[in-house]
């Protein structure tokens, strides 16, 4: 199979063998990054031998909302679909903008950055 460019993979399917199946196949495309839902925590055994990190349907609810709490402007950008707004993912690899905070780097005012990645966190 050929590598995949995906850094990670959220699988949020009804059917535990498919879930599982995707998880697989996303590991041999070179995605090891993967979040599943698990709906019978009984099955959950092979999701972490693959180490997949799990959550099952009673955390799923109250995670998000408990997110939303702390994050205001996440749950506003999510659920709004205002003319012109989007959300995306961006990965920065510029040894210019490396380790610098966001102030330094003269972005737009009308931009929300919910996360920061370094090494690996």
């Amino acid at each position: 199979m050929k590598e995949c460019q995906g850094k990670a993979l959220v699988a949020l399917v009804a059917d535990d063998a498919r879930i599982l199946a995707v998880c697989r196949a996303a590991f041999q495309l070179g995605i090891h990054n993967v979040v599943a839902l698990v709906n019978e925590p009984a099955r959950i055994g092979p999701y972490h031998t693959l180490r997949i990190k799990t959550f099952t349907p009673s955390l799923f609810q109250p995670t998000l909302l408990a997110l939303f709490a702390r994050s205001p402007e996440l749950f506003e950008q999510l659920t709004q679909t205002a003319s012109g707004q989007d959300v995306r993912e961006i990965y920065l690899h510029n040894s210019e903008v490396t380790g610098k905070a966001l102030q330094e780097l003269g972005l737009r005012g009308d931009l929300l950055v919910l996360s920061i990645g370094r090494n690996g966190k």
